[in-house]
């Protein structure tokens, strides 16, 4: 599975959780995002203005996210919590 790619990443520490913040997310239904956390527990896409769907949920057990999508898309924000 192909990664999607970012412009910018922040991380941040929230009381003892773990929160990355992707923005200018691109990629397609299938691509994928490797994030620095032992285990995903919540995922958020805000999907572009394009009309595209954009979803997205983690592999059990792993730091990956794989994104679904009703096509290619670009400028996504992604929101991930986890530890």
């Amino acid at each position: 599975m192909p990664a999607v790619t970012q412009t910018r990443r922040a991380k941040y520490n929230v009381n003892g959780n773990l929160r990355e913040q992707y923005y200018q997310v691109t990629g397609a239904s299938g691509d994928t995002l490797v994030v620095g956390m032992n285990a995903i527990r919540f995922v958020d896409v805000q999907a572009p203005i394009t009309g595209t769907t954009v979803t997205a949920g983690p592999l059990p057990g792993t730091s990956t996210i794989t994104f679904a999508a009703s096509g290619a898309f670009t400028a996504a924000n992604v929101q991930v919590l986890g530890v």
